[in-house]
């Protein structure tokens, strides 16, 4: 039963958690958890009856107790709690249609068979960052364009998992270099008054200007 490909994902899931594993199949990869001890509790769920079946038999094989098998299209049927959502071997747009059909826990594992482009884009638009993926890449430099302060927290989040490179918060840099935005006009880049232009230009800015850089120097 041995598999590089789970065994990575298992390496990633954290310590005490509680994990759903979607479209199971043989139930192979709650089985290398189970065996770990790292999770409090393990769900195994699949769409077809035959596949709970093949793992019910492989559970019973390995002598394992605490996995619950559950039949569901996706999430739609899962009722138990659970803090971390692994689906592997699937395609994108699938694996797509899973995170679309319910509850999505803080912490996703996800290994797609193809099409990975559209699934990080994907991953994005619903405000979930591949950053595990980043770090295990290790880079020399991380460029992170989230804006203040959502920058800064995500690197401060992630910067000690790093061993190596740097990280940057470089803000709005990316729309302008791409074109999406024009950048300030040379008067307000001779005075340091890019961000007085940049509010200018988009008024809703001015609350988060407010609130992350005038009241935070008064905090305590």
């Amino acid at each position: 039963m041995k598999s590089l490909r789970l065994e990575a994902v298992a390496s990633l899931v954290k310590e005490n958690c509680n994990v759903l594993d979607v479209g199971t199949d043989h139930a192979y990869l709650p089985i290398i958890l189970s065996k770990t001890g790292k999770c409090q509790s393990i769900i195994a769920s699949d769409v077809s009856n035959n596949a709970l079946s093949y793992g019910e038999a492989n559970l019973k094989k390995y002598h394992i107790t605490n996995v619950k098998l559950v039949l569901s299209d996706g999430l739609k049927n899962i009722r138990d709690k659970y803090d971390t959502l692994t689906i592997c071997g699937m395609g994108t747009y699938t694996i797509i249609d899973i995170l679309k059909s319910g509850y999505l826990p803080e912490n996703i594992i996800i290994s797609s068979n193809n099409d990975l482009y559209t699934l990080r884009c994907y991953l994005n638009s619903i405000n979930y960052k591949i950053m595990q993926e980043i770090i295990s890449l290790s880079p020399d430099l991380i460029l992170i364009a989230l804006g203040v302060p959502n920058q800064e927290l995500l690197i401060n989040k992630y910067i000690e998992k790093a061993k190596k490179g740097v990280f940057i918060g470089v803000g709005g840099t990316f729309d302008v270099l791409s074109g999406c935005k024009k950048r300030a006009p040379k008067l307000f880049i001779k005075l340091n008054l890019e961000w007085l232009y940049r509010i200018i230009c988009e008024p809703t800015r001015l609350k988060r200007f407010i609130q992350n850089n005038i009241v935070f120097m008064f905090k305590k």
